[in-house]
């Protein structure tokens, strides 16, 4: 559809009330988005995630598993540049499941598995806590992990370990793996241990800042992170100047930075090539 439309709408507030699909460069391809009551619509969202894609994709040729998926703002950059590539997608937010689920619809993608689940150390029934709306991207399962911020939305959402979800869908051949888990990235990486000594995939990954030392419980899950990558032998690198360059680091500095919140980790051998 001409995007001209969704402008006009959007001007007259109309928008939240119309369901319909518009057009998306996503790294010289056109996408289409579905826009649903209102969601869906305006700019490309993360555009250094396909920079970092860019860089990481030609090392790593398996499945991509996107542990996060939201409103699927990363697979329309991996179906971009790896139109034929294996998808899965981990996702407990039924609303997100639903737009993503009509996002590879009308694109046509092809090997998508999108599972209505997240990953996490243990199998639970587990309360999201959104601050904004039902799709909030920076809703978490950790429930201090904002504690300053006022909860606007709970719902109940399932998570499973990665052996259990193994059990029931052989996951072999992974090559990289994205995890946007708004705090949660702890309990992920320790249920993915084996798949990082089995298989040494890569890792992108957000992890938000602590800002202070006092903020004791962030600081502490961001130790035992970076000791579980450690053991793993895996370096971290910082993302940078949009996604073109990374930094090694040892660990995750104290700081309020937003900016420097992304990462990717590598295993030793990996680590030249990205530097």
């Amino acid at each position: 559809m001409n995007n001209l439309i969704p402008r006009v709408l959007r001007r007259f507030r109309l928008l939240p009330h119309i369901n319909l699909v518009e057009t998306m460069n996503v790294g010289g391809t056109p996408v289409q988005i579905p826009i649903v009551q209102g969601v869906g619509s305006g700019r490309e969202s993360e555009p250094w995630m396909l920079n970092v894609l860019r860089r990481v994709l030609p090392l790593r040729r398996g499945k991509f598993l996107d542990v996060g998926v939201n409103l699927g703002q990363t697979l329309v950059k991996y179906k971009a540049l790896v139109p034929e590539g294996e998808y899965v997608g981990f996702e407990p937010n039924p609303f997100c499941v639903a737009y993503t689920a009509r996002l590879i619809k009308v694109n046509r993608f092809t090997s998508c598995l999108l599972l209505p689940v997240g990953i996490s150390d243990h199998d639970d029934l587990l309360v999201l806590h959104s601050y904004s709306d039902e799709h909030d991207s920076a809703a978490s399962i950790v429930e201090t992990f904002r504690a300053k911020e006022v909860v606007k939305h709970t719902q109940f959402v399932p998570v499973m370990s990665y052996a259990t979800i193994e059990k029931k869908i052989p996951l072999q051949d992974v090559g990289v793996v994205k995890i946007d888990v708004e705090g949660a990235e702890l309990e992920v990486l320790t249920s993915m241990r084996q798949l990082l000594r089995d298989q040494r995939p890569i890792v992108c990954c957000e992890v938000l800042p602590s800002y202070s030392e006092s903020n004791r419980e962030r600081v502490q899950r961001q130790g035992a992170l970076a000791a579980i990558l450690h053991e793993s032998a895996y370096g971290i690198l910082r993302v940078t100047s949009e996604g073109r360059r990374f930094e090694p680091c040892t660990g995750f500095a104290i700081h309020s930075d937003l900016s420097a919140c992304e990462y990717v980790f590598a295993p030793q051998v990996d680590l030249r090539a990205l530097t």
